[in-house]
């Protein structure tokens, strides 16, 4: 009720009717805060910001827009009235002072006197109105405060004694059930033991049935099993009998079988002095291999892939291939024969070292090539019947390693530091040079010659060695 009186007495002074809304705006807006318990000087603040701040400027802009006006009116009617003065023609004589008339003349200062009065007092009257607002605010800042903390003690009050008187009832109740499920237990806790019991021995008498069932069943079973062990005695009795006698016709029949592989063996051994020479079992053999080797080249050849391509240039497939049928077309009569145009005149001793390296060469840096794996298969063939030839011409074979490091037996003069084939290098890159981060001693990267030894000649191993310089600059 106080407020409201305050707001009837702002809405009075002020004199506007848009000016007495906001006043009542703000009203409202202090009842709303109490209720909802929000800050009130700051929504006041806001609302005086935004509402009533700008009412007043614009006020004080309209009175001075007037003022402005009423200037100009003035100094508009001055004018007028000194032209209508100079007009009038008025004999003068000499050193006399011309008088100023007084006639449609106002002095400046009496037209500024009221518009300065009306401004002071517009002005009087806007503070007197913040002033007001301000008291009010704070008297209902006061008042708010004060019934909050009325409020708050009252609730508190409440909530403590509720919370007592809860608590009493709740103990009460529980004491009482308590009571009373302690009178229940003791009621049935007899009547529960009995039936527990009743129930255990109704139990052990189904599981003693049912023990004495299976008992039965095992016991037929058991009988049934015996008389067919039985039987099965009775026949492997008479099966050990006809093994006795199938193990006689064995030992018969293996003794002769072993005359037999006696007698062949002689013969072969006989058969195989008279062919002195290993080109007789050697060339139908290899013949066979070359055409197989032959075709797969071809379906290399005709899949016509870069890489395949580039492989088989750094095997040197074609050469071998040349060199090996003009090797079919020739006749040996004796192994010396046989090793000589082997060792001297077919590319000049080279394809024996070249099939031997190609080997290698698939197993060690191409495993994984689908298109030469069969190529492989069968150059391991051929390996394997010149393995055998050295054998018959009592000649040993040495091999080096690949990406293994270099033998002790080779000289350093038979070491190659620099690979000249710049494809091989292409495509053993990667292989190489992990092998160098696990071993940073010397190892061996591809194969010249190998070592092959008799009683009448030797040739030294010659290979190409890892050169950091080289590899690096790739």
């Amino acid at each position: 009720d106080k407020l409201a009186k305050i707001m009837g007495n702002l809405i009075q002074i002020s004199g506007s009717y848009k000016f007495s809304n906001k006043v009542r705006d703000i009203y409202l807006l202090a009842i709303q805060s109490n209720q909802n318990k929000t800050n009130f000087y700051g929504l006041v603040h806001n609302r005086i910001s935004t509402s009533i701040i700008p009412e007043i400027t614009k006020k004080q802009k309209k009175q001075q827009q007037r003022m402005e006006e009423e200037k100009q009116n003035a100094l508009k009617k001055q004018q007028v009235a000194l032209e209508q003065q100079k007009a009038v023609t008025i004999p003068i004589q000499e050193n006399t002072p011309i008088e100023s008339t007084n006639v449609g003349i106002t002095p400046k200062t009496e037209i500024e006197k009221p518009l300065t009065h009306s401004i002071h007092s517009n002005m009087i009257y806007v503070i007197i109105f913040a002033v007001c607002c301000l008291i009010m605010i704070v008297l209902l800042l006061l008042y708010l405060r004060k019934i909050e903390k009325q409020t708050k003690n009252n609730l508190e009050q409440k909530l403590d004694s509720f919370e007592n008187i809860f608590e009493r009832a709740l103990s009460r109740e529980h004491a009482r059930h308590q009571q009373e499920i302690i009178k229940n237990i003791k009621k049935y806790a007899g009547r529960s033991q009995l039936e527990e019991a009743l129930k255990s021995t109704q139990q052990q008498n189904e599981t003693l049935e049912e023990t004495s069932q299976e008992t039965t069943k095992e016991c037929e079973h058991l009988q049934s099993q015996l008389a067919k062990k039985a039987e099965e005695c009775d026949n492997k009795e008479t099966e050990y009998y006809q093994l006795n006698e199938e193990k006689a016709q064995l030992e018969n029949t293996l003794t002769e079988k072993e005359r037999h592989s006696k007698d062949t063996e002689r013969k072969l051994r006989i058969r195989f002095k008279k062919q002195e020479c290993a080109w007789y079992w050697l060339h139908p053999i290899l013949s066979t291999e070359l055409k197989v080797c032959d075709t797969i080249i071809q379906d290399i050849k005709e899949n016509a892939l870069e890489k395949d391509l580039q492989i088989s240039e750094v095997l040197f497939l074609d050469n071998i291939m040349e060199n090996g049928h003009s090797l079919l077309k020739q006749t040996f009569t004796s192994n010396e024969a046989l090793w000589n145009y082997l060792y001297q005149t077919l590319d000049s001793g080279k394809w024996i070292h070249k099939i031997l390296r190609t080997n290698d060469l698939l197993h060690i840096y191409f495993p994984k090539e689908s298109s030469f794996q069969e190529l492989s298969h069968h150059l391991d063939n051929i390996n394997g019947m010149l393995r055998s030839l050295f054998t018959t011409l009592e000649i040993t074979l040495t091999i080096p390693t690949i990406l293994d490091i270099v033998p002790e037996e080779i000289p350093k003069q038979s070491m190659i530091y620099e690979l000249k084939s710049s494809v091989l290098k292409s495509l053993i890159k990667d292989k190489v040079l992990e092998i160098r981060a696990q071993t940073p001693e010397k190892f061996v990267v591809d194969i010249e010659t190998y070592g092959l030894k008799s009683k009448s000649f030797e040739s030294l191993m010659s290979v190409f060695i890892f050169n950091p310089s080289e590899w690096n600059n790739l």
